[in-house]
């Protein structure tokens, strides 16, 4: 019989709920099935495999149902930084102008992982005031809401927009009760009844959403220009 496999662990705390996560790094029967997901077009396989892989790197019991988008975005980012290393080669084009050209030199970057953190600079209220007595709590996206969002985002259909409300919707309160049991017809109604002030201020919140930030100065190898690039979310790091 051959000896059982033991892997280090490691802990870092989920930024949205400041709880501590425990894990070890994944295996390699692990990263094949993560490289198969990333050659899908499927966003729901591909976020599947990377909640499951949260689960079961985990060292403890530990359910990913009630995390934000971000945090399992986070959660990832220090995983695959323990299992495959620290850092992410990533391509820059070089945007300065000469003369009437673009530069356009490919720049190849080594970005650590250790420092990126969750950013919370821009985060509003996630009470919205719908009138002096009518209050919407809205929770942060999950990542069921986060591809409705990405597909609002691509297609500006209002009912993906409704359908991520929908999901991060938490309670609606007025002066004489909390609203928590209704249909989804009726949450349809009434979303679609808000005046344009309250919906600007429901995508104001969405806007506003932490997410994985780094900022990073590059020197151009070929004209020696120095820029800024911002990452934001998990696609920015990875190639």
């Amino acid at each position: 019989m051959l000896p059982k496999l033991k892997h280090p662990s490691y802990e870092v705390t989920i930024p949205s709920n400041e709880k501590i996560y425990s894990f070890r790094p994944y295996t390699v029967r692990e990263q094949k099935i993560l490289l198969m997901m990333q050659e899908s077009n499927s966003i729901e396989e591909l976020s599947k495999t990377i909640t499951d892989l949260i689960e079961s790197c985990s060292t403890n019991n530990f359910s990913t149902k009630n995390l934000a988008y971000f945090d399992i975005e986070y959660l990832f980012l220090k995983i695959r930084a323990k299992s495959v290393g620290e850092t992410s080669n990533l391509s820059f084009k070089c945007n300065n102008l000469i003369g009437e050209d673009i530069c356009g030199n490919v720049n190849k970057i080594e970005v650590s992982l250790e420092d990126v953190e969750v950013d919370f600079s821009k985060v509003v209220s996630k009470e919205i005031n719908i009138s002096d007595n009518l209050v919407i709590n809205l929770r942060y996206p999950n990542i069921k809401s986060a591809k409705y969002l990405e597909e609002y985002n691509i297609t500006r259909n209002i009912d993906k927009l409704i359908a991520a409300i929908s999901e991060d919707l938490d309670t609606i309160v007025d002066e004489n009760k909390v609203y928590d049991e209704y249909t989804q017809d009726e949450l349809r109604e009434f979303l679609l009844g808000l005046d344009l002030t309250s919906f600007k201020s429901i995508l104001e919140f969405y806007l506003s959403v932490p997410k994985l930030r780094k900022v990073i100065n590059f020197k151009c190898s070929s004209c020696g220009y120095e820029e800024e690039v911002t990452l934001s979310g998990i696609s920015d790091f990875f190639e």
